[in-house]
């Protein structure tokens, strides 16, 4: 009977149509594909927002981020662009204030309207503020690259500008820059504002006359953070001479996070980056 069983068993199988096992077989694979990518992709936009969980407080319209920086790092640029994307992500407009020369305005909004090409690149560099014979930083290559994310980011309809609010020439920068900054905000209650600037300038403790102490005295709704890395290079400038330089630092245990202490005069926080790495001036990169 056994013997029997198997040899129908045996038959059945073989009249089934192999049409029809390659069919399942294809489709079962098909499914795991797009299971696999799925899960990859889910996993990938969970990592990118869960690497900023403790700005969620601040991402909100009429707010400044303003975070106090190293100048010319690679991984500061970075952040700041992720900071901007998580904003875009909560549907609140953006405007990203940086450290360059306001008579360059016209020059930065040329360039995020066109196509990004090498050629536009070159004609926004040329100006005087990317080609000045001293390269602190505020130019480096990463912060081209932050522009150029920006661009990308406008071409595909997002609603954000880059606002320039220095002016190299004058004699009290930090008032003319928080003249600058408070005009936007008053201009427009419904976006969400981040600044890019050098941390001395963002320090808030009163009567220092810094950007920071000035916004905070106008009583503008601020943040101030200033970067905690654990050490790295960076292209700066000490002693006349600029180039890239061993950063020392001691930095806190986890990246990304906000790190809040009682009786801080300088800033609001403390922002870890990790370890930085030196980007150097974009000018230096773009000759042919």
């Amino acid at each position: 009977m056994r013997n029997y069983l198997r040899a129908r068993r045996r038959w059945l199988l073989s009249k089934v149509d192999k049409s029809v096992v390659e069919y399942n077989y294809i489709y079962l694979m098909i499914r795991g594909i797009i299971f696999l990518v799925l899960f990859l992709g889910s996993v990938t936009c969970y990592s990118q927002e869960s690497t900023l969980p403790h700005f969620d407080p601040h991402l909100r319209p009429n707010k400044l981020i303003l975070l106090g920086e190293i100048h010319g790092t690679n991984e500061i640029p970075d952040l700041t662009l992720l900071l901007i994307e998580k904003v875009l992500k909560k549907t609140i407009p953006v405007t990203l204030f940086i450290e360059h020369a306001k008579k360059e305005q016209v020059a930065i909004n040329t360039y995020l309207k066109s196509i990004g090409s090498q050629t536009d690149k070159d004609s926004l560099t040329k100006h005087d503020f990317w080609q000045r014979k001293t390269q602190d930083g505020r130019t480096s290559m990463a912060m081209l690259e932050l522009i150029e994310s920006i661009r990308s980011l406008k071409s595909n309809n997002a609603d954000i500008e880059i606002v320039l609010i220095d002016n190299p020439s004058s004699s009290d920068r930090d008032k003319f820059m928080y003249e600058t900054i408070v005009a936007n905000m008053n201009s427009d209650t419904t976006r969400s504002y981040i600044g890019l600037v050098g941390n001395y300038h963002s320090r808030l403790k009163t009567g220092s006359g810094s950007l920071g102490s000035l916004l905070k005295e106008y009583n503008i709704n601020l943040l101030s953070l200033c970067f905690s890395y654990s050490g790295g290079t960076a292209w700066v400038c000490s002693k006349g001479e600029c180039g890239i330089k061993t950063i020392k630092g001691q930095g806190f245990a986890e990246k990304y996070k906000i790190y809040s202490f009682q009786n801080l005069t300088n800033y609001d926080g403390f922002l870890e980056i990790g370890n930085i790495s030196a980007s150097p001036p974009a000018k230096s990169n773009l000759q042919h």
